[in-house]
């Protein structure tokens, strides 16, 4: 079983792939609960718990600020119920 664990990088260069944070949630292509626990990421892409250590991480992402760059629309939920997959996307089943 994979576990979403999400390493934030500095370089595109190493990331796996860009995402761009909206406030939107309309706007966004996945809605991401964040968690503190790494085991409620377990098996689940919409629920991150963000790591430290390149060897845990199941994707490195570049946070990008222009929209048009980004891989990935994400909109963090404070609400574990509303995360999920908002359209179908080419990255399902990749974040891990």
């Amino acid at each position: 079983m994979y576990t979403s664990e999400i390493l934030p990088v500095d370089s595109v260069g190493i990331s796996d792939f860009k995402i761009y944070y909206t406030d939107h949630k309309s706007e966004a292509d996945l809605v991401v609960y964040v968690t503190n626990y790494r085991q409620e990421a377990l098996g689940k892409e919409e629920i991150w718990h963000f790591t430290e250590y390149r060897s845990e991480a199941g994707a490195k992402v570049f946070v990008t600020e222009n929209r048009s760059e980004a891989d990935l629309i994400v909109y963090r939920s404070s609400y574990k119920s509303e995360a999920g997959w908002i359209k179908a996307h080419p990255l399902q089943g990749k974040l891990h």
